[in-house]
């Protein structure tokens, strides 16, 4: 157990005690909790992967060891940043993309809008066509239920089709 900690460079009474500023927060049942800054969990993550005992250290720190298995899950899998306080990110200024890959994105964004262009031309003959051949439909079925003599007449009269001008 010695010989981890030291190779880490880090002391568990002595580092982690430098790194005792703990704020109180007020969590949303109302009951205070603790905060812990980065460098603090950073501490007691490098002592836990030297090699102390968790229990040891939770009972040391006053921290359960459910928190400290957080702590270290949270930074196998993101490293420091899983550290952070929970909340809003940082703001972090994006960066444009380089020129070359501009003038690839243009092409691409009016070939995007050629597609479009095309497929609500088809969208719209599509809508027709159906109007078509809803009507021709209602038509059918007011045939099918009138009497002989006029379902010969309806049989007969054209078909209005939208696309035709109204005529």
């Amino acid at each position: 157990m010695g010989i981890g900690v030291k190779a880490a460079g880090v002391h568990p009474k002595v580092e982690t005690s430098k790194l005792v500023t703990v704020l109180r927060k007020e969590n949303r049942y109302g009951r205070k909790g603790r905060v812990f800054p980065l460098d603090y969990k950073l501490t007691v993550v490098r002592r836990w992967n030297a090699g102390e005992s968790v229990s040891a250290m939770a009972r040391e720190l006053g921290i359960r060891r459910k928190v400290l298995y957080e702590w270290k899950d949270r930074y196998r899998k993101l490293g420091e940043a899983g550290l952070r306080l929970v909340g809003r990110p940082k703001k972090v200024v994006a960066l444009g993309p380089p020129a070359a890959e501009v003038a690839v994105s243009r092409d691409e964004l009016q070939t995007a809008r050629e597609r479009i262009g095309e497929l609500e031309r088809k969208v719209g003959q599509q809508e027709l066509e159906l109007d078509f051949f809803a009507a021709a439909l209602r038509r059918i079925r007011a045939a099918k239920h009138a009497e002989p003599e006029k379902r010969v007449i309806a049989a007969m009269t054209p078909i209005p089709f939208a696309g035709d001008g109204g005529s």
